[in-house]
């Protein structure tokens, strides 16, 4: 039954965007250029790609090279997702996640000296990040936003992703990079590898507290109650398995799960009764979690984005030469 709802929801989104796609070909709708460059990263699916690590990475690159970069992002499900808002400037966070939704949140706290802007209207958002002096975009989930001209279009590609997809693989035609999780590709991709086509992993990097202190000692072989709302929770299990830890019961929740005391108090319950050590969740989830207090120690799992050497030499060689030339033309 969940495989005929996948079908019908991704047949519908695939049908919607190729007919919108075929209007922008047309020019029958119209594109914003923005003076200050904009790099999308997106994917063709729902989610569970690594777009949030992905995007963050890239930050953290342009600000090596004295960039002044703000992460556009919708905050899906936050309060202030359609009227739009600023979370932060660069210097400090000015909203929770209730706000300005988990994924946002989760970018600004990692992103202390990048501005993060939200809201449905991206334009918007990019018109308001130009104000306030920031000079470069990464635009977050931008594939599908078509409003916008992009001087960079990366779209990630996990061939392992079972999320429904919301365009076929021929939109990846549009894209000026594709990135390949852990470089698995299937015969369907081989048609598109006359493009700039790289590999990144989303690799593990410790275990934290609520307070986003690292915990240090080895967690290997300890009997763990993992829990989650996410797009793709196998690839979270698969992690945990990875590093060591003994996942005696995995909890699933929908994607962007707001949780209450009571889901906490399940999850306590689980652990008294498998003896399990601690309860595990990743960054996005904690950030929601973080106030509801437990009784049991809880951590969370933080990841990074890792990229080749390969699409490091070609974006700070190629990419970045671009930004600096558009920056000096303003």
């Amino acid at each position: 039954m969940k495989n005929i709802i996948y079908f019908i929801i991704s047949l519908f989104f695939k049908t919607f965007n190729r007919l919108r796609g075929i209007f922008y070909k047309l020019k029958l709708f119209d594109q914003v250029k923005f003076d200050v460059p904009v790099i999308s990263v997106g994917n063709i699916s729902f989610g569970g790609t690594g777009k949030t690590p992905v995007s963050i990475e890239l930050v953290k690159i342009l600000l090596s090279y004295n960039f002044r970069p703000a992460v556009i992002i919708r905050g899906y499900r936050g309060k202030l997702e359609k009227k739009g808002a600023i979370l932060s400037y660069g210097e400090r966070i000015l909203l929770d996640e209730d706000s300005a939704g988990d994924e946002a949140v989760m970018i600004a706290k990692n992103l202390k000296i990048a501005g993060v802007f939200i809201g449905k209207n991206r334009i918007n958002s990019i018109k308001k990040a130009k104000d306030s002096g920031f000079n470069i975009i990464i635009l977050d989930d931008g594939f599908q936003y078509r409003k916008i001209k992009k001087d960079i279009e990366i779209v990630l590609f996990d061939h392992e992703d079972r999320t429904p997809r919301r365009e076929g693989l021929s939109s990846l035609k549009r894209a000026d990079i594709i990135m390949i999780r852990n470089g698995i590709h299937d015969k369907s991709i081989k048609k598109f590898l006359d493009r700039n086509i790289y590999e990144y992993r989303i690799e593990p990097i410790g275990i934290y507290d609520g307070n986003d202190r690292l915990l240090k000692e080895n967690v290997s072989g300890k009997k763990v109650i993992a829990f989650c709302g996410i797009a793709n929770p196998a690839k979270f299990l698969e992690t945990l398995n990875s590093i060591g830890l003994e996942v005696v019961n995995f909890v699933r929740f929908s994607d962007h799960h707001r949780y209450t005391r009571k889901n906490i108090k399940k999850m306590e319950s689980i652990l008294i009764d498998k003896n399990a050590e601690f309860l595990i969740t990743t960054e996005k989830d904690m950030i929601k979690i973080k106030n509801l207090k437990a009784r049991y120690p809880m951590y969370y799992l933080k990841i990074k984005a890792q990229f080749n050497e390969k699409f490091l030499k070609y974006f700070e060689n190629t990419c970045i030469p671009l930004f600096i030339q558009n920056e000096a033309q303003i």
